[in-house]
């Protein structure tokens, strides 16, 4: 595998983790495991995922970074405040349940 594809970063990262830094949250994932779920994401076509303790979020920019346009991920979390910074940064996304 080519890593320096593999970890080009989706556009929204920096800030997601600029705020997961801010907020002292110290379980983000690592960049190759997330670098997994984008292409494991880009295998499944009209995908249906679920994400399950996702912090804030920095795996799931990865996954819809994958992810087509008739794809649909179900991201569950809870602690409310680690959910403002998805909120925040990836709130618009029509894909996001």
């Amino acid at each position: 595998m080519q890593d320096w594809i593999a970890l080009t970063e989706p556009p929204m990262l920096a800030a997601i983790w600029h705020d997961t830094q801010a907020m002292g949250f110290n379980m983000a994932s690592e960049p190759l495991g997330c670098a997994l779920l984008r292409s494991l994401a880009a295998s499944k076509p009209a995908g249906k995922l679920l994400e399950l303790g996702s912090g804030t979020r920095l795996s799931t920019a990865w996954l819809l970074s994958g992810m087509d346009s008739q794809s649909h991920i179900t991201t569950i979390y809870n602690d409310p405040a680690v959910l403002t910074v998805l909120r925040k940064h990836l709130g618009s996304d029509s894909r996001l349940a």
